[in-house]
């Protein structure tokens, strides 16, 4: 009898068993307790301040996004033969034309009204020959450039559209040192890319030729984020992210922007009469060191040295002489030759200001009618072919100096954009310490020399003039050279 029901025993036990491994091994998943809270930080009163925060955040991404914008060029450089600087090729053959390199690059933007005017920096779209804008819900449109500022490296595009999402602009004079400010841009080509970080300092010089003051932050900003906003906390745009300060090409944690009230100012003017004007002094400000103005009895932060004036130049005229030491414009202290440049260049043409110098020990207040700066504008209408550019149409010389059309090389290796090449000097020429070749002369005598055009009919008038005060562009930097002879 139990050898008749033993397999069905052995059977039952054989079930039981895997019930009961079964059972075990549920009771071994059920006691694995994993943990989803931390009350000792959730407990926390300041949590909610900081998930707060968080939401204001996130509320800055969704509602800001869609109106930065992917910026991709289309453009071409002159870059040198391989023969060009080989002695064996150059005895036979010459130097050889350069060549043209075609090349993409992308940048950002931010749209600032609904129907497409926006942002961006000049150096992203100086070369292009073909500008398109893609928005953060794919739509693309093909861009037109309306105006630039080469000093201040701002843009000003337009793409058709209605009802395009907008980035509001702030008030840039209320940001301080501490302050919370977020970056969207496109580093490296990482469309709608969100940073975070704080302002670190304000007013920064020197890091780029030109009339910026920059805001720093330490908001992480990398190749392709130049052009787009840096946020303030409310979701408004207070600058232009532009540079960074890196050993190595990429964030180090130290970027610029530019003011955006810097921005709307030069935007307004490009928009309603197409033209840039800043004031001018006509002076060559050099700055003081710290003995230099102990000994005379200035204050730490004050004055810059008059090292040369323009002939018949607003302050010659209004008896501001070499040696002068600048102290004020119109009551605020001048601390470095770029900020009185600043100050000068944000009054308007003609306008009267009061100009403290210090001389013999003593303080002069001087009234000085301003001229006009030559114009760092950049007009759409005056974007041409790089390869009709490329090749001189024509020249003229004066006085020993012979002047032609710059290549694109010659505009990108001295920073401008418009003006006249010197090509070749007489040793003889009485303007021969004043000119180097390759040099960009864009203005002469306060007249504005956008072409070789321009040029041979001011001279054709200047031909007995025996004073002449150059504007000149010389490796990025914007100088300016007289002479009376």
């Amino acid at each position: 009898m139990l050898k008749k029901y033993s397999k069905y025993i052995l059977s039952l036990l054989l079930i039981g068993v895997t019930i009961t491994g079964f059972s075990v091994l549920q009771a071994q998943k059920k006691t694995l307790d994993i943990s989803t809270s931390n009350s000792s930080i959730e407990n926390l009163e300041e949590l909610n301040s900081v998930l707060n925060l968080q939401t204001v955040l996130r509320s800055i991404a969704t509602n800001i996004t869609p109106g930065v914008v992917s910026i991709d060029i289309d453009g071409t450089q002159s870059v040198p033969s391989n023969v060009n600087g080989d002695p064996f090729f150059q005895f036979f053959f010459g130097e050889r034309e350069n060549l043209r390199h075609q090349y993409n690059s992308v940048g950002s933007g931010f749209i600032i009204t609904p129907d497409g005017y926006l942002f961006s920096n000049w150096h992203v779209v100086q070369d292009a020959t073909a500008i398109r804008v893609t928005l953060a819900d794919g739509r693309s449109f093909d861009a037109k450039l309306i105006g630039a500022d080469t000093e201040l490296d701002i843009a000003l595009l337009k793409i058709e559209g209605t009802d395009l999402p907008v980035v509001p602009i702030g008030n840039s004079d209320e940001t301080q040192v501490g302050d919370l400010v977020v970056a969207i841009g496109n580093p490296f080509g990482l469309s709608s890319t969100f940073t975070f970080g704080a302002v670190s300092g304000l007013g920064r010089e020197g890091i780029l030729p030109g009339l910026q003051r920059f805001i720093q932050s330490d908001v992480a900003v990398n190749p392709g984020n130049s052009g787009g906003p840096l946020l303030n906390i409310k979701g408004q745009a207070i600058g232009i992210n532009t540079a960074i300060r890196s050993q190595g090409g990429g964030y180090e944690g130290i970027s610029f922007a530019i003011p955006i009230n810097v921005a709307r100012s030069i935007a307004d003017q490009l928009f309603t009469t197409g033209t840039i004007e800043r004031g001018f002094l006509g002076v060559v400000p050099q700055a003081l060191d710290a003995i230099s103005r102990q000994s005379i009895g200035l204050k730490a932060d004050e004055g810059v040295l008059v090292s040369s004036l323009e002939n018949r130049g607003p302050a010659f005229d209004a008896g501001i002489k070499q040696g002068d030491i600048i102290t004020k414009v119109d009551g605020e202290i001048v601390n470095s030759p770029s900020h009185l440049t600043e100050l000068i260049a944000g009054k308007n043409p003609k306008q009267s200001v009061e100009i403290e110098v210090l001389r013999n020990n003593t303080r002069h207040n001087i009234i000085v009618s301003l001229g006009l700066r030559p114009s760092a504008l950049v007009r759409a209408e005056n974007t041409t072919d790089p390869e009709e550019t490329e090749n001189p149409s024509s020249s003229v010389s004066f006085k020993g100096i012979l002047f032609g059309t710059p290549s694109p090389n010659d505009f990108r290796s001295n920073g401008a954009t418009e003006g006249v090449v010197v090509k070749k000097i007489d040793v003889n020429s009485p303007f021969s310490f004043i000119f180097s070749q390759g040099d960009i002369v864009v203005a002469v005598n306060n007249t504005p020399i956008p072409n070789v055009e321009t040029l041979k009919v001011f001279l054709e008038e200047q031909q007995d003039k025996r004073q002449f005060a150059f504007a000149i562009y010389k490796n990025g930097y914007l100088i300016y050279r007289s002479i009376e002879y």
